[in-house]
């Protein structure tokens, strides 16, 4: 077994934390404490060193742009004061609109542009063909459930309804198999966390299996 003194706090650290898998206990508390404290720990020194960084040491070279984000972040603190707590709506409004901005943009980027332009690429390979049929019929799954709910009669264009049936049946399996695969891409990444932690403790904490550094 290793003898560094932080190998074993590490290894314990992980074994409390996984305790909570059998059940809620006062080692685990102790070690969300302790993973707590540590985090905020290093927020504010990283706090601390952005500030220093980007804020005195710009001022320094004579960059007064820097004055705004300054005088905004210290309007936060206004929120101890009673009296002058209004000054910091200033500063939330400003972080609203930035993230709103960001977050908007982004969702359209990602959720509206990038699917339009993966879906109008050109029919030059089987997987575009493919991505093709399973983005039309996954999409003909919500034109299915909105006619299923308004009572229609077959009449001449009974052909397309069934076309529109079909489609959708098929939809519903892309939809599932795309959903699967989420499922399956989070508890990969659930494994690429643990996998790790579990080498950790069988080879450079007991050295069951060879230490990776």
């Amino acid at each position: 077994m290793s003898t560094d003194p932080k190998v074993w706090l590490a290894a314990l650290m992980s074994i409390g934390i996984y305790s909570y898998l059998y059940k809620e206990n006062p080692i685990f508390r102790v070690c969300e404490h302790l993973y707590l404290g540590l985090s905020l720990a290093h927020l504010a020194v990283m706090g601390w060193t952005n500030v220093r960084d980007l804020g005195f040491k710009e001022l320094g070279k004579g960059n007064v742009l820097v004055l705004i984000p300054m005088v905004l972040g210290v309007l936060l603190f206004m929120r101890f004061s009673p009296k002058n707590s209004w000054l910091s709506r200033y500063s939330l409004a400003y972080l609203m609109g930035v993230a709103g901005a960001v977050t908007i943009t982004g969702v359209i980027d990602a959720g509206i542009i990038s699917q339009i332009r993966g879906a109008i690429t050109p029919l030059t390979s089987l997987d575009s063909v493919v991505a093709l049929i399973c983005n039309v019929t996954a999409i003909t799954v919500f034109f299915f459930i909105i006619g299923s709910t308004s009572k229609t009669q077959q009449g001449k264009n009974w052909w397309f309804e069934r076309l529109i049936r079909w489609s959708s049946t098929v939809g519903r399996f892309v939809l599932m198999i795309s959903f699967g695969a989420v499922f399956g891409t989070t508890i990969m990444a659930r494994l690429g966390l643990f996998i790790p932690r579990l080498r950790f403790l069988l080879g450079d904490w007991i050295h069951l299996i060879p230490s990776v550094k």
